[in-house]
């Protein structure tokens, strides 16, 4: 494991030089925009995101998303509508809702609408958890952000009246591409607990071996590269943003099943930015009891974690 850190931290290092040699100069937007991002995920502590996304793999539609998070200090309320196709034109229906108080969370299903179990989360004041991990990605992805210019090419980031246009149409270069792969592999293993550094580039299975077109694209993946991205960000009076639009396109190199198409369509709101309320868990409220209660035979498991995303 120390040796693979401090071969990451040389790459990034040399990555850094490369940049730096190459780069002309900064990107502005690029990098007002990335801030502005980053300060309201990781910096945030009182404000309310709604937002919908539709997912599609080689034109196909598999998973519909519609997630509403309010963060009030230490205090979360996290709710994650899925919709995927089923049987004979059918639907099916997942998700869950969480009230997160410090330390503790108390957790809903869609699966099991009449109990709610109980367990410790890692708490935070922030709509994502700033780790020792994500601190370094926030320093790379500032680096990119900073030269964009000089790795995406002129005017794919830039300002408008009200916030800021992106528009790429793939062809990244090595940089940016490498870059995109860290990302997504490191999203993966904190929302997925999938670690790639333990699986043999010729072990992966095909994905008709998993449930889920999530779970395959997941366990499957051994690159991406971006092929097109259009997003629009708009910014309230004060510079911070307000609304977030867009589609992206990425080729998805998979072990068995070569180059897959996944299309993601997306939209949301901020609001209430220093006026969210999180109210305490009330289980009437919601007509639940403890699942302990409702069932004896499975007993809460008080060292559970919150699930961070659905499959």
């Amino acid at each position: 494991m120390k040796k693979l850190i401090i071969c990451m931290t040389a790459a990034l290092l040399a990555l850094a030089m490369c940049i730096g040699v190459l780069a002309e100069s900064a990107s502005e937007p690029a990098a007002e925009l990335y801030d502005s991002l980053v300060n309201l995920l990781f910096n945030t502590s009182n404000v309310t995101l709604k937002g919908t996304a539709e997912f599609k793999l080689d034109g196909e539609w598999f998973k519909t998303a519609e997630g509403t998070w309010q963060q009030d200090g230490d205090r979360a309320f996290r709710q994650l509508l899925l919709k995927a196709p089923g049987k004979n034109g059918t639907e099916k229906k997942n998700g869950y809702t969480i009230f997160v108080s410090g330390d503790d969370y108390n957790l809903i299903e869609e699966f099991t609408p009449s109990v709610y179990t109980t367990g410790a989360t890692a708490g935070r004041n922030s709509i994502l958890r700033k780790s020792v991990g994500a601190e370094k990605f926030i320093s790379l992805g500032k680096m990119l952000a900073s030269q964009a210019n000089t790795l995406l090419g002129e005017n794919v980031i830039t300002k408008t009246s009200d916030g800021y246009s992106i528009k790429l149409d793939g062809n990244l270069p090595y940089f940016a591409d490498t870059a995109l792969n860290m990302f997504a592999q490191f999203a993966a293993n904190r929302y997925f607990g999938m670690d790639y550094d333990k699986i043999s580039a010729g072990a992966q299975y095909s994905m008709q071996s998993f449930r889920t077109v999530t779970e395959s694209l997941v366990y499957c993946m051994r690159s991406v590269s971006l092929k097109k991205a259009e997003v629009n960000v708009t910014n309230d009076a004060n510079g911070a943003v307000k609304h977030i639009e867009g589609t992206i396109a990425i080729d998805v190199n998979t072990a068995a099943d070569g180059i897959k198409l996944l299309e993601v369509s997306f939209s949301a709101d901020v609001t209430d930015l220093g006026n969210t309320m999180v109210k305490k868990f009330d289980p009437n409220a919601y007509n639940v009891v403890p699942a302990y209660t409702y069932n004896n035979t499975n007993p809460v498991d008080e060292g559970a974690e919150a699930p961070t995303a659905g499959i």
